[in-house]
């Protein structure tokens, strides 16, 4: 359970981590477990981000900074991963050049418009958060990345991977329901104890919508890969921003 704590937490961000094990491609399968509890972590380090500025900067500022720090701990893994599936999406091409268009390093058009859109949207949500209460955001931004990584691993277990091969498939072929669950378990007991209600409605929201998402994906693509992942956990944690706000309107 330690080795793959530890997996979980090098595969994820760049943070040093002791000790070092060997790896298996089981281990990083199974890892998966740890997801949303590397999530939470990571949270808890943009939650202290803005609860160490809140009082000295602008809540602009604030904002641009959670998303450098974020950045920072996930050295931009998922980041890269949309912007590679917005070039395959939406290149209108046949299936077979979309998956070589996923594989492909260099980036188009649709992936540069796409990720400046994602930043200025997920700014203006963070914005937008902050004029709620400091404990209420502090709690938002601790579950978001757990939120975004939970939905990495459903997808993993409920939808094929498209390739015969690639890190994708490791994660594929391994994966249990145990880890799955315990998955689950850990980013909804963190929503219900951190947010009540209302956390548990916009998690469930996120889950549905990006399982949606995945299922489009799949029809279209005859699976996912390791980059659709990346995209499920950066657009889950926008839509975790949204629904949370929209709820909070609601209410």
């Amino acid at each position: 359970m330690l080795k793959r704590f530890v997996c979980a937490i090098q595969f994820l961000t760049r943070f040093p981590t002791w000790p070092r094990f060997e790896i298996s491609e089981k281990d990083y399968a199974r890892s998966m477990a740890f997801f949303p509890l590397v999530g939470l972590l990571i949270g808890l380090i943009l939650a202290g981000t803005y609860l160490l500025f809140q009082q000295v900067l602008l809540p602009e500022v604030i904002a641009v900074l959670i998303l450098l720090v974020e950045l920072g701990i996930s050295g931009a893994l998922h980041l890269d991963g949309f912007m590679d599936t917005m070039d395959g999406l939406f290149c209108g091409r046949s299936r077979e050049l979309r998956l070589e268009i996923l594989r492909d390093s260099r980036v188009g058009a649709h992936s540069v418009i796409s990720v400046c859109m994602l930043f200025l949207l997920k700014w203006s949500l963070l914005l937008q958060l902050q004029q709620g209460s400091a404990s209420e955001i502090l709690w938002i931004l601790l579950v978001m990345p757990a939120a975004g990584r939970l939905n990495m691993v459903l997808a993993v277990y409920f939808f094929p991977y498209v390739r015969k091969q690639g890190l994708g498939k490791a994660f594929a072929g391994s994966l249990k329901l145990f880890d799955v669950t315990f998955a689950l378990i850990t980013t909804f007991l963190a929503a219900i104890l951190l947010l009540t209600g209302t956390g548990a409605i916009s998690l469930i929201v996120v889950v549905v919508l990006a399982m949606l998402a995945a299922f489009a994906i799949t029809r279209l693509l005859g699976g996912l890969t390791g980059d659709i992942y990346g995209w499920l956990s950066e657009t889950s944690e926008v839509t975790w921003l949204l629904i949370f706000i929209l709820l909070r309107l609601a209410f």
